[in-house]
């Protein structure tokens, strides 16, 4: 298991475990790790900055590009 939880409660965030990176995260991890509001992540999702998936219901973002859009991991 790559994530693991910290807390079960609904909107805890998850860690990654042994400084792995997780493959996706939520609209709300996504406010918090780039410091931005609701309005701005979801214009640079319609920008095509942000790289989402949807599965069922949940929009999750992908990690990889939230790294690009900030110019840090691996290029």
């Amino acid at each position: 298991m790559s994530i693991e939880s910290r807390g079960r409660g609904r909107g805890r965030p998850r860690t990654p475990v042994s400084g792995t990176k997780p493959l996706a995260v939520t609209i709300q991890d996504t406010r918090r790790i780039i410091g931005l509001g609701n309005t701005k992540v979801y214009e640079l999702i319609k920008d095509g900055l942000i790289e989402t998936r949807k599965v069922g219901t949940r929009t999750l973002v992908i990690y990889a590009s939230l790294e690009r859009l900030l110019g840090i991991g691996s290029t």
